[in-house]
């Protein structure tokens, strides 16, 4: 199989993480609009059902597997590249944890912005899921060497 084809089934990979994200994105801007605009209201469904879609076909993917599986059912490189994406979801997860919990600081004293009204904090608890789960996965998607495509 020539890289070209190799090369196409990682970046179907990434794709399937950016959309993955950046339907979320969407789905939670309509959703703090749609209190606002509730003409916002449907565009938000859509998006909500197409980030599940992408976070379903994610977690069905190889990415998910590595990500997931045991090691007794997995082979030393694979076991290498999850512990790598492991390592930097864990670094991006908790930097970002420690940031909003300074930011949260800072912005009680300083009278900025904070979450408030159901439509964020669910926006906010959706986030922390879709991304506690996947980033493992999408991660991998930007560090595995290309492979070739599933056959059948």
């Amino acid at each position: 199989m020539d890289m070209a084809v190799k090369l196409r089934v990682l970046n179907n990979d990434r794709a399937l993480v950016v959309a993955s994200y950046a339907s979320f994105a969407g789905a939670a801007l309509t959703r703090a609009l749609g209190e606002t605009y509730p003409i916002m209201l449907p565009a938000f469904a859509i998006l909500a059902v197409a980030t599940a879609m992408f976070a379903y076909r994610l977690m069905r993917g190889d990415l998910w597997r590595i990500a997931h599986e045991e090691d007794r059912k997995l082979d030393e490189r694979e076991i290498v590249l999850r512990n790598r994406a492991y390592r930097s979801a864990y670094i991006t997860l908790s930097s970002v944890a420690l940031l909003a919990l300074v930011y949260w600081q800072i912005a009680s004293d300083a009278g900025l912005w904070l979450p408030q009204g159901e439509a964020v904090q669910t926006i906010l608890i959706a986030g922390a899921f879709l991304f506690s789960l996947t980033l493992p996965s999408a991660v991998l998607a930007w560090i595995a060497p290309p492979r070739l495509p599933e056959e059948g």
